[in-house]
């Protein structure tokens, strides 16, 4: 499994944040492959390896990545949606294995539970994930797809 994905607590202590210089929320450490990977090729070459990422998940902010220097990189420059800025059923929850929004809202309406969640950990366990390349937050998609089920399963 990969380390992304382990479902042992992580530190987010306040070293692990900054703030966002566009909205002011709390931005999440990541790998500096993330948005090398993620962002048009237009602006991908303006990514430093020297810099730390940061990426911006407030729903209503344009900024999808930033780093301690002000640079900033618009959810627009992103070459896929981003699960956490964009509510259509068809955005992606979990990038890896393709499922989306609307699968698991369904999927729980259907009766059958926390069925993704536990698909998508057996596939973890079995195939790997690349959530550093492939979810525009840089880290595993469980915290998102636990999160969505709970609120589905509130509104049935």
């Amino acid at each position: 499994m990969s380390d992304c994905c382990s479902t042992d607590p992580v530190d987010v202590s306040s070293s692990q944040t900054a703030s966002c210089p566009n909205c002011n929320h709390k931005g999440l450490k990541i790998k500096t492959v993330t948005p090398k990977t993620l962002l048009v090729e237009t602006v991908k070459n303006e990514i430093l390896e020297s810099e730390q990422y940061r990426f911006c998940k407030d729903e209503s902010c344009e900024v999808a990545y930033f780093d301690e220097q002000g640079r900033q990189f618009g959810k627009d420059q992103v070459s896929l949606p981003i699960f956490q800025k964009d509510r259509s059923d068809s955005v992606p929850v979990c990038y890896c294995f393709g499922f989306s929004r609307g699968d698991v809202v369904e999927s729980v309406h259907k009766g059958e539970g926390t069925r993704i969640y536990d698909e998508i950990k057996s596939r973890v366990n079995t195939e790997g994930c690349s959530c550093e390349t492939l979810n525009p937050q840089g880290s595993c998609c469980f915290g998102n797809v636990k999160n969505l089920t709970k609120k589905a399963a509130l509104n049935s």
